[in-house]
């Protein structure tokens, strides 16, 4: 990721990125997490249009200034989601609904198209500005956290379920990744004592917001992207056939995990305050996370049965609602996936698997990703947030993962850099 050596150049170039169009863009990207907070009542339109358009006004200054240049993998994944995009707009022709089906395509055509291109386009022309939107999210993922921790006090340790206007699902899948990034800087770039324990203490505050808010699905998101700096450092040791041996940064993870693991087993002795954990334990009971996993087991079956009645092209964006036995308003099956599929048939599930192959092209082998941790750690992003476009959210709302897939386009760099 970021070249800084120590805290305080971290510090330093977080507050540059303040008033940066990667800075905007974070704020567009995760609008829904704070605009319905009280605070922000006296806000004259919808913040998500306002930080949108402004992000969008910053982002044409970045270009003209660069000339209009943009790199060809941008252009080619932008035109397959545009390909995307238009047959859901198509499928209009032949959908069920009106006032959800309409809203849902405008904004695939808008919102998402922007949240791609933004960083396909202008955000991954660069290594420096992608590093720049990575120390984004964890500055924006900081306020999240500080907000979720001083409630959390002040509740006398009760769970807690909104922040800032948003659910604990959405506060999750915003401190997740970011606790993702730290830990990227905290095994490839921390080079002194000072910086390693600084991050690994915010590290370990972010990461312990994940466990303690309910969300199963991103705790899961979280965990197992940890898993591929590990995977990379592992290598066949020389002259011995099927031995091998970790890097160092790998050995640090390693180490990083095993301490996290005691922390969380010493916690769960101590108390039961962690409630994503005990989400998991009551799975599939009447009490916590039962009645939960069972609404969305039925919701995948009925997406499913939808897909197999027009298995080509789909009902139509926005139809699965109304064909489950719900009024025409945004509702969704909790996995983009079987959703693209039930409302799109397999025309438009192959157009949205083509945007995510391409991407995954893009960013290269896995030996090149393992040369180039810059590439490893957008991968552990875009990990995450697939892994929580799979179980919450509709394919407006997934926007970051369409931001993360355009991160996939940066270009090569240090010993990763293709011949």
């Amino acid at each position: 990721m970021a070249s800084p050596a120590t805290p305080a150049v971290w510090a330093r170039r977080a507050c540059g990125t303040v008033c940066s169009f990667e800075m905007l863009l974070v704020l567009f990207l995760f609008a829904g997490r704070y605009k319905n907070d009280p605070r922000f009542e006296w806000f004259p339109v919808d913040i998500t249009a306002a930080m949108g358009a402004a992000s969008a006004l910053a982002g044409a200054m970045v270009l003209y200034h660069r000339g209009g240049r943009v790199r060809r993998p941008a252009l080619v994944l932008g035109s397959l989601y545009a390909l995307f995009a238009g047959y859901a707009g198509l499928s209009l022709l032949w959908t069920p609904g009106v006032v959800y089906a309409h809203t849902k395509a405008f904004y695939l055509a808008t919102l998402v198209l922007w949240a791609l291109l933004s960083t396909a386009a202008i955000v991954a022309y660069d290594r420096a500005r992608v590093r720049r939107f990575l120390v984004a999210l964890v500055i924006f993922a900081g306020m999240m956290g500080l907000e979720s921790t001083l409630l959390y006090l002040r509740s006398g340790f009760a769970r807690v379920a909104d922040i800032m206007g948003s659910n604990y699902l959405g506060v999750g899948r915003c401190v997740g990744p970011a606790a993702l990034v730290v830990l990227g800087y905290l095994l490839y770039e921390a080079k002194s004592r000072r910086a390693r324990l600084v991050s690994l203490l915010v590290l370990g505050w972010l990461f312990g917001i994940v466990v303690v808010l309910p969300g199963r699905g991103p705790l899961i998101a979280t965990v197992v992207p940890m898993a591929l700096p590990l995977l990379g450092g592992l290598r066949l040791r020389p002259g011995e056939r099927g031995a091998v041996e970790l890097t160092r940064s790998a050995a640090r993870g390693l180490g990083v995990a095993l301490l996290g693991a005691g922390a969380l087993i010493a916690a769960l002795l101590t108390t039961r305050r962690l409630f994503s954990l005990l989400r998991f334990a009551t799975l599939f009971s009447q009490e916590g996370g039962g009645l939960s996993a069972g609404a969305r087991v039925l919701n995948y079956r009925a997406a499913v049965l939808q897909w197999l009645q027009q298995p080509l092209l789909g009902h139509g964006i926005g139809a699965w609602p109304i064909l489950a036995g719900v009024p025409d308003i945004r509702s969704y099956p909790h996995d983009i996936l079987l959703e693209t599929l039930a409302e799109l048939g397999l025309v438009g599930a192959v157009l949205l698997v083509g945007v995510i192959v391409y991407a995954f092209r893009s960013l290269g082998t896995w030996a090149e990703i393992k040369r180039d941790k810059l590439r490893l750690v957008v991968l552990m992003l875009v990990l995450n947030t697939l892994l929580n476009a799979l179980v919450s959210g509709d394919l407006p709302d997934n926007r970051f993962a369409f931001a993360a897939l355009g991160l996939m386009v940066l270009p090569w760099g240090g010993s990763g850099r293709r011949a």
